[in-house]
């Protein structure tokens, strides 16, 4: 049988977790919703958003969006490939431009480095992309 004491802390741990659960689905709708405009470049070459703490990839200053993309998609309404940039929207790239050999090898498709790398163990430095 549990006591009166037992009873109230079980209702407070079903309260918070109650809390927690809406919590979490209200963090996940702010966190989808984000734009990725202000980023954290570490000195290793790693991104994440300043606003919601996503890691979005490699550092790539030949990209449009300055991260790394290894694969698109074929967009047949406009006859191209297409590429998900940090904020969400699509990046057209003309087949004239399209390197199916660097999708293939998992490389960067603006700047041809590979997906895996060594981070360096080095201190954060920050710089700010609006």
């Amino acid at each position: 049988m549990i006591n009166q004491e037992d009873k109230i802390k079980k209702m407070k741990i079903e309260e918070v977790k109650k809390r927690i659960k809406e919590y979490g689905k209200e963090l996940k709708e702010l966190e989808e919703s984000c734009s990725h405009t202000t980023i954290t470049i570490k000195m290793s070459g790693k991104i994440k958003c300043c606003i919601c703490g996503k890691d979005l990839g490699w550092e790539c200053w030949n990209s449009p969006d300055q991260v790394c993309h290894y694969s698109t998609h074929f967009d047949q309404e406009n006859n191209c490939r297409t590429l998900k940039l940090r904020d969400g929207t699509d990046h057209a790239i003309p087949l004239k431009h399209y390197n199916e050999l660097l999708e293939s090898l998992d490389t960067c498709l603006f700047c041809g480095k590979p997906f895996i790398r060594q981070d360096k163990i080095v201190e954060e430095s920050i710089v700010l992309l609006a």
